[in-house]
């Protein structure tokens, strides 16, 4: 709409332009001749040409203003993470379980306990989650046995401020410490269905 009003005054201010051209002549011989009256529509001529003139500056200078004062607002950054320090049976797209889940799958398959128990003491945070449920379940199934150590071990990583990135499916991705992970969350679930198939 700003824009036709624009062409609409560019329009009437040619049309002037052109007028006054074709009159230039005639005016220079038969001024002398005009009463005042006839001579004081000059002024008034002007008046129109700046009320046309103006306002398309004022247009020009506010979509200036608008163009500086726009802001492209741009989707934040793909949230990075360590897939060695994930937790998931069925993450993301593919639905596939975390490196740390298929490298524990794989010592329980083949009776590694030794190495699990090592983990215990692991820098990684879903290491050292996985090794202590693990262990535990293994002790209750008598299956190995831990010394006083080893347990007292369990016991500081089970309250470990250490922080591991869980997930489930496509949508659901959070943040816990250790410690939070030995409460409910939306993994609780799996991790228990995960412990009863691998370790019978």
């Amino acid at each position: 709409m700003a824009g036709f009003v624009v062409i609409v005054r560019l329009f009437f201010l040619f049309s002037f332009c052109a007028s006054g051209q074709n009159s230039a002549g005639k005016s220079a011989t038969n001024h002398a001749r005009r009463p005042l009256a006839v001579i004081t529509k000059k002024p008034m001529k002007n008046l129109i040409l700046i009320f046309l003139i103006v306002p398309c500056f004022i247009n020009c200078n506010q979509k200036a203003e608008i163009t500086e004062n726009s802001k492209i607002v741009l989707p934040p950054p793909p949230k990075v993470f360590d897939k060695n320090n994930l937790i998931g049976f069925a993450c993301y797209y593919d639905g596939e379980e975390s490196n740390p889940v298929k490298l524990f799958g794989e010592l329980i398959k083949s009776k590694k306990y030794s190495l699990i128990i090592n983990k215990l003491k692991s820098e990684t945070a879903a290491e050292k989650y996985l090794s202590t449920i693990v262990c535990k379940r293994l002790e209750q199934k008598k299956i190995i046995t831990l010394t006083k150590s080893e347990l007292d071990q369990i016991n500081q990583n089970m309250i470990s401020q250490k922080k591991v990135t869980i997930c489930s499916g496509c949508t659901e991705e959070d943040e816990l410490t250790i410690e939070e992970m030995f409460s409910d969350n939306f993994l609780s679930d799996d991790v228990e269905e995960w412990l009863s198939n691998m370790i019978k």
